[in-house]
């Protein structure tokens, strides 16, 4: 396993002291789950993103456990968290995004595409974005739409 900058090492040591005095601390447990999220230990944010989730119903709980599980290759219960994401939040726009890429990646293109039409309409410059979005419709054998896109 690959050693943590001193400052990052410090952080996580604090933060478990934290929960092992304060066990319900959902503060401290964010803190911890964001921290294991940016230093690229997804097991490990997802554990307790997971944890989170058993007292709390943040749309930003729901994404970051998504990405967890994305970055993971768990791509099918990424689409699950992004789609409670997705629910809880509507009215971002990354949460169709990201529920858009993840179920690509999960090939799910049919499911895929109403998440990224709406995407790009709003980020219609997305190059990365409008790409997925004709693969999705030639994947599912729409040649026509692939091409206006």
């Amino acid at each position: 396993m690959k050693k943590l900058p001193q400052q990052e090492e410090e952080a996580e040591r604090k933060l478990i002291q934290a929960l092992t005095i304060h066990p319900q601390t959902s503060d401290v447990q964010e803190q911890l789950a964001k921290l294991y999220l940016l230093t690229n230990r997804d097991q490990k944010a997802e554990a307790m993103y997971r944890e989170l989730l058993n007292h709390s119903d943040d749309p930003a709980h729901y994404a970051a456990l998504g990405l967890a599980e994305y970055r993971q290759g768990k791509y099918r219960e990424s689409c699950l968290s992004y789609q409670e994401a997705l629910g809880r939040d509507p009215k971002n726009p990354e949460r169709g995004v990201a529920l858009g890429r993840a179920c690509v990646a999960a090939q799910c293109f049919t499911e895929a595409i109403p998440y990224l039409e709406k995407a790009a309409l709003a980020c219609s410059r997305d190059t990365e974005l409008l790409h997925l979005l004709a693969e999705c419709y030639v994947r599912t054998h729409e040649a026509e739409k692939a091409e206006e896109v």
